[in-house]
């Protein structure tokens, strides 16, 4: 067999793992749900929550209240997330004819097939770069295992924000052409990130301009088409609260969150149940009470106050923040059981990430175009969360990212050159 054959045996043996990968997924989830499979120790429900706050503000739109209360009570005009999640579930409301057990079915279907498009798209990545899908199809498999509850168990828009993740890398790479048109169509694209998943926007900001700093006229009209998108969504806020808001509003209150209610500055269970969502939390009634305008503006002057009063506290909780994110995934319940092992296949992939990262940094002047941008797009998204609040759910649209990177280092790894070339002298692209 030739060369060709072989590649293409190996391609199509890559894909069939990937989808064998997803069927396997969703064949587990059903039997751990009809109460089979308990050795495996998982959770037995599967979570269509639509997104929570998006949720309610999508019934919200189809019940002709606008972009409005995002928790259960009839509160007004919100900013609390990003338009675009919560404007697809209206329309996906309006195909179903508002049932909900169609849309969460519908969603379920988007979000299990995202990540199987996800895994294609790393194999033909893999197949066009270094020639072997077979590899990239298992590191799927093991990040499908590692993050199992994230796609076939719980929904909550992380499929849109890992689309959004590739589209942010995509407008990256268009830069590498210097010429107008490229610089204009990734800041378009760049917006429309900017309205799935901010933080993605804001990597892509910095990376950009860091990569055009010698070409400040197209950065100047990325950023210009950039503003161009996101702009009408910034001008509805400002008519709406008085104020020039980002693209989300909650910031303010997720700072506030970890500093008074974690006690190491991690969202966990026990702390999320203070938030706004839960109508029995006294903070869904003062939300309610004040209004989103008022409420965020309490919060974030009660957060700032308590970093300036305790900055040494803030530091560590900076700190731990940082270890959870990208070291040492943190369990959801601490004070009940824990699923050791399934935690422990989740905590050895986010270490694999991370040593496959300090590899492909320790080799920036040779390691794949790709791999650089992956490294440096999952810093830029991880770091505002790092900096005010974060737990595991804010690092599973990371997963294309987390792909490219342990690929780069395994390829490194097998062809002998680990250490091959030092850094000194390295440009990201």
């Amino acid at each position: 067999m030739n060369r060709e054959k072989r590649d293409l045996v190996a391609l199509f043996g890559a894909f069939a793992s990937v989808w064998a990968t997803i069927a396997i997924g969703v064949a587990i989830s059903s039997a751990v749900r009809d109460g089979h499979l308990g050795f495996l120790q998982l959770d037995s429900s599967v979570r269509v929550d639509l997104g929570a706050e998006n949720d309610n503000i999508a019934i919200a739109l189809r019940s002709g209240r606008g972009f409005s209360d995002p928790f259960l009570a009839t509160s007004g005009p919100t900013a609390w997330m990003p338009p675009a999640f919560p404007n697809l579930l209206a329309c996906l409301y309006y195909v179903a004819n508002d049932q909900r057990m169609v849309v969460e079915w519908m969603f379920m279907v988007f979000q299990i097939g995202t990540f199987g498009v996800i895994g294609s798209l790393a194999v033909l990545v893999a197949q066009r770069f270094d020639r072997h899908p077979l590899r990239m199809a298992f590191l799927f498999g093991f990040a499908a295992w590692a993050q199992f509850f994230s796609i076939f168990q719980f929904s909550h828009g992380q499929a849109l924000e890992s689309v959004a993740v590739i589209v942010a890398m995509l407008a990256l790479l268009l830069l590498q052409k210097p010429n107008s048109t490229s610089a204009l169509l990734a800041g378009l694209l760049a917006g429309g990130v900017a309205l799935v998943f901010p933080a993605a926007a804001i990597a892509w900001a910095v990376i950009a301009g860091w990569m055009q700093r010698q070409k400040p006229q197209l950065l100047a009209l990325s950023y210009l088409a950039l503003l161009v998108v996101v702009g009408p969504w910034i001008g509805r806020n400002y008519a709406k609260f008085g104020k020039v808001l980002p693209i989300k509003s909650n910031a303010a209150f997720e700072l506030w969150q970890s500093m008074s209610q974690s006690s190491d500055g991690i969202v966990d269970a026990e702390v999320l149940r203070q938030h706004p969502f839960f109508a029995d939390s006294p903070e869904y009634l003062e939300y309610v009470r004040m209004g989103e305008r008022a409420y965020l503006e309490k919060k974030g002057a009660v957060a700032i106050q308590l970093v300036f009063e305790s900055p040494w506290r803030y530091c560590l909780h900076t700190k731990n923040r940082f270890l959870a994110a990208l070291v040492w995934q943190r369990p959801w319940r601490v004070n009940q059981p824990v699923n050791w092992w399934t935690l422990g296949i989740s905590r050895a992939w986010k270490i694999v990430v991370l040593v496959s990262m300090g590899i492909v940094l320790f080799n920036l002047r040779s390691a794949n175009r790709l791999a650089k941008i992956a490294v440096a797009m999952t810093l830029c998204v991880i770091l505002p969360y790092v900096l005010v609040s974060y737990y595991e759910r804010y690092a599973w649209p990371l997963l294309p990212l987390q792909l490219i990177i342990v690929y780069e280092a395994w390829n490194r790894i097998d062809h002998g050159n680990l250490l091959e070339n030092p850094m000194s002298g390295v440009q990201l692209v």
